[in-house]
């Protein structure tokens, strides 16, 4: 049996979506599959690295939500969880993706 580590650093599931709060702005986190099973295209505010998305909370997070939920979106939001830290996105992500996708 293998053992994936399905937590991300700061103790949330990497399967889920989680809403991050950095002292500069916030994200929300998604599977990089899921961005592409949508069609949802993200604006360069956001960023990805190997597996996720983090989408910028104002326009990006709120269009991929309508997008898989349409006039019910704002519902699903407030159903994910939310994370704090104190951390900057290009800590979070790395400064290579976060350079690649500014």
């Amino acid at each position: 049996m293998n053992n994936i580590n399905i937590y991300d650093d700061f103790g949330n599931r990497n399967d889920r979506a989680v809403w991050y709060s950095t002292p500069s702005h916030g994200y929300l986190k998604v599977l990089l599959s899921g961005v592409i099973l949508s069609g949802f295209k993200p604006s360069t505010y956001s960023y990805q690295d190997n597996n996720h998305y983090y989408l910028e909370e104002d326009c990006d997070a709120v269009g991929y939500l309508k997008s898989l939920h349409n006039d019910d979106w704002i519902n699903h939001a407030k159903n994910i969880p939310e994370s704090y830290t104190d951390k900057f996105i290009d800590q979070i992500i790395g400064d290579d993706y976060a350079n690649n996708y500014k």
